[in-house]
């Protein structure tokens, strides 16, 4: 899942992972789960399908940010309820196959470091479970 996420501070529409920021009272699952719904018009009310893969940190400039990276596997039923209406901020929402993702990274269709970061790390990991 993609969207299209309207940033004005650069006036473009970029193409990245749904994300965003948590509130200061919930669990970053909670946060997870709240942002992909917010986003993408998908509710998954079990936290638990949302797993923590790893940190990232950000460093732009001399603001350190950790970002918590999650990962949930979605079934048909989750795909159906996509809603290019979710969120003000979102343009529309992308379901697209691993090797249009793929595609998308290396023509630089997506430009956002942390989507490409999460996505190219993904990548490395599937290549090193296939050797």
């Amino acid at each position: 899942i993609l969207v299209e996420q309207k940033r004005k501070l650069i006036e473009k529409t970029t193409i990245e992972i749904p994300s965003g920021s948590g509130n200061i009272d919930e669990k970053p699952e909670e946060s997870a789960q709240r942002e992909f719904w917010e986003e993408t018009g998908i509710e998954i009310t079990d936290t638990a399908r949302f797993k923590k893969s790893y940190d990232l940190i950000l460093c732009p400039n001399r603001f350190i940010k950790t970002v918590s990276v999650f990962h949930v596997f979605l079934t048909d039923s989750d795909i159906k309820l996509i809603n290019n209406k979710a969120d003000h901020e979102i343009e529309k929402v992308h379901y697209e196959s691993f090797e249009r993702v793929k595609e998308m990274v290396f023509s630089n269709e997506i430009q956002v470091g942390q989507s490409k970061e999460i996505i190219l790390n993904f990548l490395l990991r599937i290549g090193e479970k296939n050797r």
